[in-house]
């Protein structure tokens, strides 16, 4: 609150409306302003800005009126056609006119509005400048408190409530609650965004993470895409977690990009991510590629909320390199957080995966980072495989992938929720020391 009334601060002024400049007929009846001082102005802006502004009026129209081989045309054009040939074109007074309109309006922009002022056209009612200091019973910080005293607290509450009601509680003129109301109005309120101008600033801030497979990437039109959750799920040894660390070790040997590992069932092996790297890296040094991820152990769904809330907090802040190169979360499984949350009290169940579905959106839409969500299948009545945690979850990933294992090194992978390819197409790849191959 105490931001929106710095405009409608105390003045110790008196109350002025406003300053009329008054003409100069020293040189006859042409179109002339005095360019003395006025007193009340005296604070407010300089003198010599305000003598330019008239000395420049005064000439602009000293030209308009000037007699010259124009004029004199145009004056006579006029009399041969009755005064028609006005119709068709502008005349060199009304392009002094617009002239001094144009002037007056950059000298308000630039000189007057800054300081409280509004100088008027003197085409319209004469030459004025406009006061906006008003006199106020209060100042800032009573202001306030008078207003929280009203049991308006939040900006909404101010908003809503009736501008000549609140006047009369906080004792306040009513053109001051209708200025504090347009100032919160103009600072809160969402301005329309033209969709062509979204889409570009969308497409600047997408990145696609390689998963290191021709025929997967093909499946997920590319890769796995920044600014969604990804789900991926199958059966305990089926590779969910080495299909995790194969995207993590593909997106730290090339990028300067960094990864936060959230593991919940100590899944999470060091060796075999620095394995995958030696095999890819070629001789590159992978000390250092290493720093680039960091893991976090999560026990219970609180954990991980608390956890998201610093990340939220560190995202925005954009303090921390580590978090400014921040493209993958990876959280390592979902299952064993939310599934105890279902025992034998349903609703808290719902309410959490709920919140913890929001903290994750906000992640993903806000700050374009992409989410790997590794989640375990049950069977369905006619013994399909289906994701665990039921309907609702369902809802919650973009794409959803499930993982078979084959035999070996051979898996198979099928997109079971996705926009971007076909439902139910799988394709075949492998995990070796390196990762995902084809």
């Amino acid at each position: 609150m105490a931001a929106a009334t710095t405009r409608t601060e105390n003045s110790h002024r008196e109350k002025v409306q406003k300053v009329f400049i008054q003409r100069d007929y020293t040189d006859g009846t042409n179109v002339k302003f005095q360019t003395k001082f006025p007193t009340e102005l005296e604070g407010l802006i300089d003198r010599h800005l305000f003598e330019q502004t008239i000395n420049t009026l005064n000439r602009i129209y000293a030209e308009a009126e000037k007699t010259s081989t124009t004029t004199f045309c145009e004056s006579c054009l006029a009399c041969l056609t009755s005064y028609l040939i006005y119709i068709c074109i502008e005349t060199h007074y009304q392009k002094c006119l617009k002239r001094i309109s144009a002037y007056l309006e950059d000298q308000n922009e630039t000189v007057y509005l800054p300081r409280g002022l509004l100088i008027t056209d003197p085409i319209e009612r004469g030459l004025r400048l406009k006061l906006f200091l008003k006199k106020l019973l209060y100042s800032t910080s009573e202001l306030v408190c008078c207003i929280n005293y009203a049991s308006l607290v939040t900006v909404t509450d101010f908003i809503l409530c009736d501008p000549e009601d609140l006047a009369k509680k906080i004792k306040t003129s009513y053109k001051d609650v209708l200025c504090m109301h347009q100032d919160l109005m103009i600072k809160h309120s969402n301005f329309p965004q033209n969709s062509l101008s979204l889409r570009w600033e969308l497409l600047e801030s997408l990145s696609i993470l390689d998963t290191g497979s021709k025929r997967l990437n093909k499946l997920l039109n590319g890769g796995i895409y920044t600014g969604e959750i990804t789900e991926i799920h199958g059966l305990p040894g089926s590779g969910k977690t080495q299909f995790c660390l194969s995207l993590v070790s593909d997106l730290i040997l090339d990028t300067q990009n960094t990864v936060f590992f959230m593991d919940t069932n100590n899944n999470f092996v060091a060796k075999r991510l620095e394995e995958m790297l030696l095999e890819k890296s070629e001789g590159k040094d992978i000390i250092c590629k290493l720093q680039n991820v960091k893991v976090k152990c999560i026990h219970d769904v609180y954990d991980l909320m608390d956890f998201l809330d610093v990340l939220k907090c560190q995202l925005r802040k954009q303090e921390n390199i580590f978090f400014r190169y921040l493209k993958l979360l990876v959280i390592d499984s979902i299952t064993s957080l939310l599934a105890p949350c279902f025992d034998g009290k349903f609703l808290d169940g719902l309410g959490l995966m709920s919140n913890i579905a929001q903290y994750l959106n906000t992640l993903c839409c806000e700050h374009q980072i992409s989410i790997l969500v590794c989640n375990n299948t049950v069977h369905g009545k006619d013994f399909s495989t289906k994701p665990a945690l039921g309907l609702n979850w369902k809802y919650i990933p973009s794409i959803s992938l499930c993982i078979n294992r084959l035999n070996g090194t051979h898996h198979k992978i099928k997109a079971v929720k996705s926009c971007r390819s076909n439902p139910s197409e799988e394709v075949n790849f492998n995990i070796t020391k390196a990762g995902i191959t084809d």
